[in-house]
């Protein structure tokens, strides 16, 4: 399985569709690490949950199984003797299950759900000790609720950033994840996209630290004040989140469900059909899953800076590395670009380039260092285009 790990928030009940045609459309999306369909061991057929796992290990697919009995939340209802049980019961029934990736803990837990949500993963690890328990964080977010949420300043980055690395260390996390939609904001564009930043660089920092796989949630449905993806930010969200060092990508989210809060164009309507969205995300996302993982499998993420302009606090480009010097010209648009460095264990290195406009092209020249045996490049780049550079002579 490809260290790149594609799936999405799935809140469609088990039962409700057909398993294979659910699955077929998981394939036809790009996926290799769905959640499952919610499970309730009071109102829904176990069978139908195992039907769902036995398609998707056929598919080559593993599942984040999305069982009630798992949730933190459960466990601040019940009381933590009865979550021991019930965790169990949940492994008994899917736990060796060949698809089982492992058990969903919950969503974003506040300050004062922090230790029960680290109680109840603690569980889960202990009960499946071969399965990797997932939770998912609140991103940093510049609003007073934030301080409320999480009594952590906003100011305090480094406050949240040890939080969420105790909390590693404390449960034995092996990945961390958190979501955030403001790159694809309709209104305040650009402080979206600079805490998009913002906030792939801190989780990325603490992955790096407590030695994690760093996951975060792209949009693929427009809602709230947020717009439909297009094509341009499938990509876009993909290459410069993997610029960054993200490996794990949680789409938010598939299937329409929530119509009453102005969710639109999810890639499968309300009528289980596919939309323009399903189309694009089907696109892109499958491109980088063919064009992108593969090539970067072997390689770490050893610096990331960014051109024309930082965000997110991101170092400014200076020609230090591989890459030398990156000229752009005003009349072909002047776009922020990410450059980033991955090395292999063999110390061999890649260049990434990406177009962070996220809804202009840009033409540029890239000169690379003498010793790096890469010929100079003038070329367009399309918005969330990632372009990748070896030595001539190891292609």
């Amino acid at each position: 399985m490809s260290k790149y790990k594609m799936g999405f928030w799935n809140y469609v009940r088990t039962g409700d569709l057909n398993e294979k045609t659910a699955v077929a459309d998981w394939k036809k999306l790009g996926m290799n690490l769905p959640i499952s369909f919610h499970y309730d061991y009071e109102k829904h057929d176990k069978n139908a949950l195992i039907r769902l796992l036995d398609e998707c290990h056929a598919n080559g697919m593993q599942v984040i199984i999305d069982d009630k009995r798992t949730n933190f939340r459960r466990y601040i209802q019940i009381g933590k003797a009865r979550f021991i049980e019930e965790v169990k019961q949940a492994v008994a029934d899917f736990g060796t299950h060949p698809a089982a990736y492992g058990f969903y803990v919950g969503d974003e837990p506040t300050a004062k759900q922090w230790e029960s949500a680290i109680d109840a993963f603690i569980v889960v690890r202990d009960a499946a000790p071969k399965l990797t328990p997932f939770i998912n964080f609140f991103p940093l977010f510049e609003d007073e609720n934030f301080e409320k949420l999480l009594e952590v300043k906003l100011s305090d980055q480094d406050g949240y950033a040890d939080k969420l690395a105790d909390f590693i260390t404390r449960t034995g996390a092996k990945l961390l994840c958190y979501d955030f939609y403001g790159q694809c904001a309709y209104f305040d564009r650009e402080k979206g996209i600079n805490l998009f930043f913002r906030n792939l660089n801190m989780y990325y920092s603490v992955a790096k630290r407590t030695g994690v796989t760093p996951f975060t949630c792209p949009l693929s449905v427009g809602h709230w004040g947020y717009r439909t993806p297009t094509d341009d930010d499938f990509r876009w969200q993909m290459a410069a989140a993997t610029a960054h060092g993200m490996t794990g990508f949680m789409w938010f989210f598939v299937y329409e469900r929530l119509l009453h809060e102005n969710y639109r164009n999810a890639p499968i309507d309300e009528f289980g059909e596919h939309t323009e969205t399903f189309a694009r995300m089907s696109h892109e996302v499958r491109s980088f899953m063919k064009n992108i993982a593969p090539k970067l499998e072997d390689y770490e993420l050893k610096s990331v800076q960014h051109f024309h302009k930082s965000y997110g606090n991101t170092p400014i480009f200076d020609g230090s590395g591989k890459l030398k010097s990156i000229q752009a010209y005003e009349e072909f648009n002047v776009a922020p670009m990410a450059v980033s460095h991955f090395e292999n264990k063999d110390g061999k290195q890649i260049v990434a380039v990406v177009n962070l406009c996220v809804d202009a092209p840009t033409f540029v020249t890239l000169t690379f260092a003498e010793d790096f045996n890469q010929n100079d490049k003038s070329l367009w780049i399309a918005p969330g285009q990632m372009l990748l550079y070896y030595p001539n002579a190891e292609k």
